[in-house]
C-alpha cells in the first residue's frame, strides 16, 4: 500500500492521533474526508485484518472509498478486535506427515472439548472427517495440535493422533464452537475446489505448510457465512512453511499484549 501521505494528502484532512492500542486510521489515527475534492477519492481502510472498521459508527465489512459524493464528511474509525477465542495457528500437509495446530490467544484457559474440527471435501459442503477432542484445558497463549504420528520433529507430543490421513491439501477445514454452533476459523473455502491445493503463489497447502502471521490475533470468522464460502487467499493471514518442517508445532509466537 502507498504511504498515507501519498494516498490522502490534501484530500482527506489531517491525521488525528489516537491511542494505537484501541483505534487507528492507517498507521495511527482517524481520518476525516471533508477535504475531498470533486472527482477525487480517498481510500479508507484499516491497517490490520483484526481491526473492525466503522464509518461514523456504522460497522463496515472492510475497505471503503471516501468520495466527494458518498462519504464526504465521514469519519473512519478502526477499532482493534481483541483476541476472543481459539484459532488455527499452523497447518501441514504432505504425504509423510500431516499436522494442525490450534492456539489460544486469550488470557483464560479454554477447554478444547467444547469445539469441533471439520474437514470438508474439496468443492463440496460434505464433511469428510470430524474431530471431537477430549477434554483438555489449553492454557492462555498455549497450543493443542493434531499430528498424524508422534515423533521428534515436533516440539512436543501431538495431543491427538488420528486413525487415518484427514486431508491432502485441497480440503477446507473449519473450527466450530459448539456452544453456539458458530464457525470461528477456517483454512480454505468450503464449497470450492482449488484444484489440488490452496496456492496463491506465495503460500500453499500441499507438500508444505502454513504458519499464522504473528499479527493475526483472531480467527478468520468474518469472511462469509456458516460454511465460509468466501475466497481463501493463504498469504493474507499465513506465512509459508517449507516441506518437512513441522518443528514449530507445540508453540506459537504472536505480536500480542501480555495478559
Amino acid at each position: 500500500d502507498p504511504p498515507l501521505e501519498e494516498l490522502c494528502s490534501g484530500r482527506c484532512g489531517p491525521i488525528i492521533p489516537m491511542d494505537e492500542t484501541t483505534q487507528r486510521w492507517g498507521a495511527a489515527g482517524d481520518r476525516n474526508c471533508n477535504g475531498t475534492a470533486s472527482g477525487e477519492s480517498c481510500q479508507m481502510y484499516c491497517l490490520n485484518r483484526w481491526e473492525q472498521p466503522s464509518l461514523d459508527g456504522i460497522p463496515q465489512p472492510g475497505v471503503a472509498n471516501c468520495t466527494d459524493s458518498t462519504w464526504q464528511g465521514t469519519n473512519l474509525t478502526c477499532t482493534v478486535r481483541a483476541p476472543i477465542d481459539l484459532m488455527f495457528s499452523e497447518y501441514h500437509s504432505e504425504t509423510s506427515r500431516k499436522a494442525l495446530e490450534i492456539w489460544n490467544p486469550t488470557c483464560t484457559a479454554k477447554d478444547i472439548s467444547l469445539y469441533q474440527i471439520e474437514v470438508y471435501e474439496a468443492g463440496e459442503h460434505t464433511i469428510l472427517h470430524t474431530v471431537n477432542p477430549t477434554s483438555f484445558m489449553i492454557p492462555s497463549r498455549g497450543t493443542w495440535f493434531i499430528g498424524d504420528r508422534s515423533g521428534s520433529p515436533y516440539l512436543s507430543t501431538p495431543d491427538h493422533i488420528p486413525a487415518s490421513d484427514m486431508w491432502n491439501g485441497d480440503e477446507a477445514i473449519v473450527l466450530r464452537r459448539l456452544s453456539d454452533n458458530r464457525v470461528i476459523d477456517r483454512i480454505g473455502q468450503v464449497g470450492f475446489d482449488p484444484g489440488g491445493e490452496w496456492n496463491d503463489g506465495t503460500a500453499e497447502t500441499h507438500g508444505a505448510g502454513l504458519k499464522r502471521r504473528p499479527e493475526i490475533l483472531t480467527g478468520d470468522a468474518l469472511h462469509g457465512g456458516p460454511f465460509h464460502t468466501s475466497v481463501f487467499v493463504p498469504s493474507t493471514e499465513w506465512l509459508p512453511v517449507g516441506q518437512g518442517d513441522v518443528s514449530g508445532f507445540g508453540s506459537h509466537s504472536a505480536t500480542i499484549e501480555p495478559c
